[in-house]
């Protein structure tokens, strides 16, 4: 078994992590985020993805929801959920520090944590997803608001050179 072979065998398999820093005026009605890439070079694996509020969301009846833009389709490509949306409100007047939780992959629920700064009960999606080269982002809805989320997101490549980089 060659070097190469050996180290990729050592790897495949662990997840990695990506960190995406949050921005100041991107919470507004309707509007689309971009927040990673996946990659040309081969589907990955989401194992999780949550997002930490660093800077202090207003009291708005903000909703976010996660999704993907395939970049493979043919003809003109359909977002794709990757989350439900969140309720109404679920942000509203958000701590900085508190955990904003995917709660099981595709279709699952947006929730926030009342523990700030630790994200309580946090696990890997129980039911994790495979995700085609594309855009993932966030759809904001509801009202504007001031504030800012930090989003990690951990995955596994499926294919050789297969990443996802923040955006």
């Amino acid at each position: 078994m060659s070097f190469s072979s050996q180290l990729k065998s050592i790897y495949s398999g662990h997840s990695r992590w990506v960190h995406r820093p949050g921005v100041a005026g991107e919470l507004l009605n309707g509007a689309t985020v971009n927040l990673f890439t996946v990659q040309p070079a081969g589907d990955v694996q989401l194992d999780a993805i949550f997002g930490l509020v660093t800077t202090q969301i207003q009291a708005a009846a903000v909703t976010v929801q996660f999704r993907i833009l395939p970049t493979f389709a043919t003809g003109a490509p359909a977002q794709q959920a990757i989350s439900a949306a969140s309720g109404a409100g679920v942000l509203t007047g958000s701590l900085v520090s508190t955990p904003v939780l995917v709660a099981d992959g595709l279709g699952g629920a947006i929730t926030i944590e009342a523990t700030y700064g630790v994200a309580v009960g946090f696990a890997l999606m129980a039911t994790q997803r495979v995700l085609t080269p594309g855009v993932i982002n966030i759809l904001i809805g509801g009202a504007n608001a001031t504030g800012a989320i930090d989003w990690y997101l951990a995955y596994t490549p499926v294919a050789d050179g297969a990443r996802i980089t923040p955006l």
